[in-house]
């Protein structure tokens, strides 16, 4: 008898699904099992075998065929272990002929029979509903994974082979799982302050707002990281797509953990400065994603960041300017979502305390240099936003800090204001910083008054159009933060200071 199964697994892109339809055929001659001639197949054949007669099934002698469509299915993942036993089962006519129609299956057995859960369990049942699936049936934990983001189709779960076959038979039918509360941030988290001194406080909130790119500069305990990890707080919440491929991205690194994971939440990823290539960017085999991926629609913070690899800085800079991470092997090119916002920390020299009151700082003028360089290349054009992030001295009376509520807000109402320009002017993004040169020329026309003061200060300064676009994001974010239309020279020269605070001749000098 021949039996159609359809499974799921996961493609070389590593947040994507491929459906594979299993047929397993049982014929009356010599017993032997043919297929897949990989070994991970090899093994799946065995593992389906003993599962069966821990359930009490011994296979009869016969000659049992395995094919699958697309042909050499990527089976090291052991997703196919629940399609292969379940086409096995209607072939040997163990269950009813129509028990499998309309489902999806994906999951990995054991020898005892236990099913396992699989990586990437979301892609999956997105690629199963896209195909016209019914019903999707995975393991228990992947079932509370998948449940509260897939709808429109059942999903269940089993956490046995046993279960599996009762549900088949129609005997004792799976139930689908409970749905978990999302958590929830807590009524104190918003009346929380933001520590640090004023300027780096309105930078954090300035990127925020517009979505750029930052730069913390400052000694070391300035508050560098503890202003960087308000940043995620800061940022509306996303959207229902955002979290929906942010999640699908975690499920297929193994991460998403069904009762912790808050969908409400950016993700803030901070690898360390010794982070390998595959690690940062994605890569492995199976393929895994990277931290740049992970922080897809979050925060991606880099601490220390002149003790990263160039190499690496290089990763960055492709996944900051194109919003995915490209991995290039024998077989193909593999790309992943990386649509990040990134923050680095830096130190402004080897020991951390040059122009510190705290400290002398006791490095040679050279090396002083040479280690601002390396926060200028290649991550030079990246960052909109440079702050300097110094320590309030004793006695210093650094005023009343705003608390995340009212940041929050702030935020909030100026992401409003962009997302209404962004429609009738046929925008590409929502947010400042992601505005293209040519979208920017429709935003603030050649003739406006903004173009006209840059174009004014560019011939004395003369920096380059890119750094000039950049001065004017930030200066469209100042107007939204402010909630007016007109772009005017004060906040000009304050976007200027806010992307060269240090006077490099990177950006125009302030206008008088």
């Amino acid at each position: 008898m021949l039996a159609r199964i359809h499974g799921a697994v996961l493609d070389g892109v590593v947040a994507d699904g491929v459906v594979i339809e299993v047929d397993a055929d049982s014929r009356s001659t010599a017993p032997r099992w043919t297929g897949w001639v990989q070994r991970a197949a090899k093994e799946c054949f065995v593992r389906v075998q003993s599962a069966l007669r821990r359930c009490g099934i011994d296979l009869p002698p016969r000659h049992i065929a395995l094919g699958a469509c697309p042909g050499d299915p990527p089976v090291r993942s052991a997703g196919l272990d629940l399609p292969v036993v379940a086409g096995v089962l209607v072939a040997q006519a163990h269950v009813p002929p129509d028990a499998a129609e309309g489902a999806w299956f994906a999951g990995e057995l054991t020898l005892s029979g236990r099913i396992l859960p699989v990586r990437g369990a979301l892609p999956l049942a997105l690629a199963a509903k896209a195909s016209g699936a019914k019903t999707v049936i995975l393991p228990s934990r992947n079932a509370r994974e998948v449940a509260p983001w897939v709808e429109g189709i059942e999903v269940l779960g089993a956490d046995t082979l046993g279960e599996l076959l009762l549900h088949l038979r129609g005997e004792q039918r799976l139930v689908p799982p409970a749905v978990a509360a999302a958590s929830s941030v807590s009524a104190d988290a918003d009346d929380e302050v933001v520590p640090g001194p004023a300027s780096a406080v309105r930078a954090l909130e300035v990127a925020a707002a517009g979505g750029h790119h930052l730069l913390l500069v400052g000694s070391p305990g300035s508050g560098k990281t503890l202003l960087a990890s308000r940043l995620p707080r800061l940022l509306p919440p996303p959207t229902l797509d955002e979290a929906l491929e942010a999640a699908a991205i975690w499920s297929a690194a193994g991460l998403l953990d069904p009762d912790r994971h808050d969908p409400a939440r950016r993700a803030l990823r901070a690898p360390h400065h010794t982070v390998s290539f595959a690690g940062l960017l994605g890569g492995g085999s199976p393929t895994r994603p990277g931290e740049a991926s992970l922080a897809h629609h979050g925060v991606l913070f880099l601490d220390e960041l002149p003790e990263f690899n160039t190499g690496t800085l290089g990763i960055v800079r492709h996944a900051a300017l194109t919003g995915e991470a490209s991995v290039c092997r024998s077989d193909g090119t593999i790309r992943m979502p990386a649509r990040f916002q990134l923050v680095a920390a830096a130190n402004p020299c080897p020991c951390g305390f040059h122009g510190s009151a705290v400290r002398a700082c006791r490095c040679r003028p050279a090396a002083v240099e040479s280690y601002k360089a390396r926060t200028r290349f290649p991550l030079g054009d990246v960052f909109d936003i440079r702050a300097r992030v110094r320590p309030a001295s004793l006695g210093e009376d650094a005023g009343v800090p705003p608390t995340l509520s009212s940041m929050r807000a702030r935020v909030g109402a100026a992401r409003e204001r962009q997302a209404h320009r962004a429609h009738p002017l046929d925008l590409s993004a929502s947010v400042n910083a992601r505005l293209t040169s040519d979208e920017l020329d429709r935003v603030l026309p050649p003739g406006c008054l903004a173009r006209r003061l840059v174009h004014e200060t560019a011939g004395r300064a003369g920096p380059s159009p890119a750094d000039l676009d950049r001065v004017l994001r930030v200066a469209l974010t100042l107007a939204d933060l402010e909630g007016v239309e007109e772009v005017d020279e004060h906040r000009l020269a304050d976007a200027a200071e806010l992307a060269d605070p240090d006077g490099l001749g990177l950006m125009p000098p302030p206008i008088p």
